[in-house]
């Protein structure tokens, strides 16, 4: 998580099961990283160029100032 907070910049946060689902944008890509809080614990990390594939984060956020 030191990176993506670090190097990105955090744009939304929802709730998964057990798990935090993070949306951050690295530059060029948007990531999503599960959090499982209860272990602390990273448990997937998705990235991509397209914002398809990362719809339910991206329901929660406005991209438009950085998606061109």
């Amino acid at each position: 998580m030191h990176l993506f907070r670090e190097q990105g910049q955090s744009l939304a946060v929802r709730p998964s099961g057990d798990c935090s689902v993070c949306l951050y944008t690295m530059g060029k890509f948007l990531a999503e990283v599960w959090y499982q809080v209860e272990n602390n614990q990273i448990e997937v990390v998705r990235s991509s160029k397209s914002m398809i594939c990362l719809e339910p984060s991206l329901a929660m956020v406005d991209l438009s100032d950085i998606c061109h």
